[in-house]
């Protein structure tokens, strides 16, 4: 479950997360020009612990998808 005051974070996640690219084997990670591209476009200014958090997010992503993948 996730504290109200934090769901604009998964909200930003989620918007940041439809942009991705994949590499045909799978999503690949959110780089930093992704990161700063989509911050100018929204008209947002991360804090540092937000960026922090949404890589964590991005991470988490990546290794639930790769999981996934494994199980099949």
């Amino acid at each position: 479950m996730l504290p109200d005051a934090l769901r604009y974070l998964w909200d930003w996640f989620v918007d940041l997360s439809n942009g991705r690219g994949s590499s045909g084997f799978g999503p690949n990670p959110l780089s930093w020009p992704d990161y700063d591209a989509w911050c100018r476009m929204m008209d947002i200014r991360l804090d540092k612990w937000e960026f922090a958090a949404l890589r964590r997010l991005d991470a988490t992503y990546l290794m639930s998808q790769s999981g996934a993948k494994e199980k099949k």
